[in-house]
């Protein structure tokens, strides 16, 4: 088994992606976080809404947890309320909106390696980041089909917008502001959060999908700005966007992502963001 990332910022100095793979043994634990673009006006104490702290310190939390032991069905809520309590601590004394509470999208892939050289893999999910497991004929499966209506309506958004006249993203951003605020406020306030949030108000209401891949297998974890390829920018579908990643791995696929982000008009045209941080993680039975 072997593996290889890519974790790019889109030309933004603040990366709100962030990866971990943590090998102990036969198991090993791939997390995949994408964290919600922050909808505060300026600045932040370095705890609060800083998606970046957040996203990176539960994911030291998350490897605390594994070394000291904890069961899997326990490792995320240990490491969610870990990182609850270093926010508490750190914004003491500070209000903020639920719009300004940090939140991110999580894939945990959990792969436990077996004599015969395949693996047991168990996948968790919270949010829209997106898994792919493509097995030694060639097939392909999307581990976590979801119907992403939330994302849709962004996306249709922004069409409308665009028939208005309106085609610079950072103006486009600007005017959904008050939709975007509103659905993290919704998301933050959820007593069963869909994501991962920094002060969860119930147990987190994951999906999980178990499943034997055999040797010869590619497991394929991204965030929602590398699976632009796919959607919306239609570039590969997702049998031709794994077998690009099973020949020349994911950094192969990142670059055709940036080239087609820096041409004129089509990436832009799309999207709330003209270019999103990308992460993805690819592993190989």
């Amino acid at each position: 088994m072997h593996w290889t990332s890519v974790n790019d910022a889109g030309g933004s100095r603040r990366n709100e992606d962030h990866v971990a793979v943590i090998e102990r043994n036969d198991v090993a634990d791939i997390l995949v976080l994408d964290g919600a673009t922050a909808l505060v006006d300026a600045g932040n104490d370095g705890c609060s809404d800083d998606v970046v702290w957040f996203v990176q310190r539960f994911a030291r939390e998350f490897e605390r947890a594994v070394d000291a032991g904890s069961a899997r069905s326990a490792l995320l809520q240990t490491a969610a309320l870990a990182t609850a309590s270093a926010w508490h601590v750190g914004t003491a004394g500070r209000q903020s909106p639920p719009y300004a509470w940090p939140v991110a999208s999580l894939a945990w892939l959990r792969i436990g390696q077996r004599p015969d050289g395949g693996a047991d893999v168990v996948l968790t999910s919270l949010g829209d980041c997106k898994a792919l497991w493509r097995g030694p004929d060639g097939a392909v499966r999307d581990l976590d089909p979801i119907d992403n209506a939330q994302e849709a309506s962004l996306y249709a958004e922004v069409a409308a917008l665009r028939e208005q006249g309106v085609d610079n993203a950072a103006e486009r951003f600007a005017r959904m502001l008050p939709l975007l605020r509103a659905r993290r406020t919704a998301q933050n306030l959820d007593p069963a959060p869909v994501v991962l949030s920094v002060r969860p108000q119930g147990p987190f209401a994951i999906r999980e999908t178990a499943f034997d891949a055999p040797p010869g297998s590619l497991l394929l974890a991204m965030t929602d700005g590398f699976w632009r390829l796919v959607d919306p920018y239609g570039l590969y579908a997702t049998q031709s966007l794994m077998d690009a990643c099973a020949t020349g791995g994911p950094a192969h696929l990142l670059r055709a992502l940036r080239a087609f982000e820096a041409g004129e008009g089509g990436a832009e045209s799309l999207a709330v963001k003209r270019a999103d941080d990308a992460s993805a993680v690819a592993w190989w039975v």
